[in-house]
């Protein structure tokens, strides 16, 4: 008896400090202009399809994307 209240406060213990989620990043439908990126191949022959992304600059909140 005294084993199974271990494993029970041990798998409530475990819920509790285990994150059940991963941050996603949100879409920003304030994000500035946008430019394709032209798909291409790496060098380990993986194919990248081409894609939307804001231009470059140093702030992160006209991203596509933000965290």
């Amino acid at each position: 008896m005294k084993f199974g209240k271990i494993l029970i406060l041990s798998a409530i213990i475990a819920a509790l400090v285990v994150p059940t989620s991963v941050s996603a990043k949100k879409y920003n439908p304030n994000h500035g202009p946008t430019h394709t990126v032209s798909g291409y191949t790496k060098k380990d022959g993986t194919k990248v399809q081409s894609y939307q992304r804001t231009k470059a600059n140093n702030t992160k909140s006209d991203n596509l994307y933000i965290d």
